[in-house]
């Protein structure tokens, strides 16, 4: 049937013409593989991004305890970005340990964990360019050291721009992101 995904959709007649993703995780639950691609850079993409018209997610629950989900892009479903979290969220997680492969870089010295990973997705043909800037500020407004991955510096990353501090967040604060 095929060496891998898109190989595999083929055998069955679906049309790739947007493209396709898959990811997987072992948690050994939906909400363990849900939570923790959403936690993530790479592996959270194909759950927000605009042109994701299909999806389909599958569970072994025997020997690697293995969890999968399949992507399809299509027409975007939105004109406006995707954002992660999104605006005004609140409970957000305040680190991430860095689970994830491939692994999203930081600067020489810095170790995971990091802060939160933010994520603006952008459907395909409607990203821009550059971006002028990215931030993240704390309450006194003063910004915190990010790392900043775009589709300039990423080869894994086409649609999608992300930020993230070095350092975990600090407790009951309230931090504001801009792109």
């Amino acid at each position: 049937m095929g060496v891998n995904l898109g190989d595999r959709l083929t055998h069955f007649g679906v049309s790739l013409g947007g493209g396709w993703s898959e990811v997987m995780s072992f948690t050994g639950t939906v909400q363990g593989s849900f939570d923790g691609w959403m936690e993530t850079l790479y592996h959270r993409i194909p759950l927000v991004h605009p042109n994701t018209a299909v999806w389909g997610y599958g569970m072994a629950l025997s020997g690697a305890h293995a969890e999968v989900l399949d992507s399809i892009y299509g027409a975007a479903m939105s004109s406006e970005p995707a954002r992660w979290p999104v605006p005004w969220s609140t409970d957000v997680y305040r680190s991430w340990p860095g689970n994830e492969i491939p692994q999203p870089p930081l600067p020489a010295g810095e170790l995971y964990p990091s802060g939160p990973i933010v994520t603006i997705t952008f459907a395909n043909g409607t990203a821009p360019e550059v971006f002028l800037s990215a931030e993240l500020t704390g309450e006194d407004g003063v910004p915190v050291p990010i790392q900043i991955q775009t589709p300039q510096n990423d080869s894994w990353l086409k649609t999608t721009w992300a930020l993230y501090a070095y350092d975990p967040l600090l407790i009951a604060t309230t931090y504001t992101v801009t792109f």
